[in-house]
């Protein structure tokens, strides 16, 4: 219900069912939030009082320091993997995505661009002539304390979250239906690139010079007289078969030899 359930929107996470990587992401983010709500809501264990959270205190300690605990346990284990051991393999495969390659090279991205403009032009934390994307030490720090900043304030939304089954079920929706959007277009953008590939080659491509292209209508006209037509058939069939088709009138010799 908390940075996880908000990552799903923040991140884009797909729900692409042939790719395993994607459908993984969206597994592991969503279903913390599914589980507290079947196990709140649907198992009576929990509904006993001692498991009740009365007070400030009580809910600040267990929606809130405990869970920050083990984000840092996550974060310090996380950076050890990716910044020592995994060090030498990343390098050599600049296309593998990690959480700090997802934050600090994609310029666009509202995260990046909010870093940057409070680290570099306003604090002047990172030096000119460096850009977050190049993923430096300090750029590395930025990112990691802004995702802690990121993570504390979407820990506050399941203390609003935890009291209300319908808006937890309104909330678990809202996500379901990001995933399957973000899936939904994805599979547009990509199966309609495909395509259009097929159909319009570049023209420095093989097909392209083997077989020029024609207007669209060309193309129509003659795709549909080529598949609907078999070898002496004629192209221009009569429409009603009912009745005999219309024959020029026949010319005589005597006719011919006057033009």
């Amino acid at each position: 219900m908390g940075p996880l359930g908000v990552s799903i929107v923040l991140w884009r996470n797909s729900l692409v069912f042939h790719d395993v990587d994607k459908v993984t992401s969206v597994f592991l983010h969503i279903m913390p939030s599914l589980l507290m709500h079947c196990l709140m809501w649907t198992d009576p264990t929990y509904s006993k009082p001692e498991f009740n959270l009365v007070g400030t205190k009580d809910i600040l300690v267990h929606m809130l320091a405990y869970p920050t605990i083990m984000y840092f346990v996550w974060q310090l284990g996380y950076l050890l993997v990716t910044e020592l051991m995994l060090k030498h393999w990343l390098a050599k495969r600049p296309d593998q995505q990690t959480s700090l390659r997802w934050l600090g090279t994609d310029p666009k991205f509202s995260l990046y661009i909010l870093c940057d403009k409070i680290f570099k032009k306003t604090l002047g934390f990172i030096p000119p002539g460096q850009e977050l994307s190049d993923l430096s030490l300090r750029a590395k720090f930025v990112f990691v304390l802004t995702q802690f900043v990121f993570t504390i304030i979407c820990m506050l939304m399941p203390m609003a979250l935890v009291s209300s089954q319908t808006a937890n079920s309104v909330w678990l929706c809202f996500l379901f239906m990001c995933c399957t959007w973000n899936g939904a277009s994805f599979y547009i953008e990509v199966f309609s690139r495909r395509y259009a590939v097929k159909a319009f080659p570049p023209a420095d491509s093989p097909r392209s010079k083997s077989s020029p292209r024609q207007p669209a209508r060309q193309q129509v006209a003659s795709s549909g007289v080529t598949r609907g037509l078999g070898a002496g058939q004629d192209p221009n069939p009569n429409p009603n078969p009912t009745q005999p088709a219309s024959k020029a009138p026949a010319v005589s010799a005597a006719d011919q030899k006057q033009d």
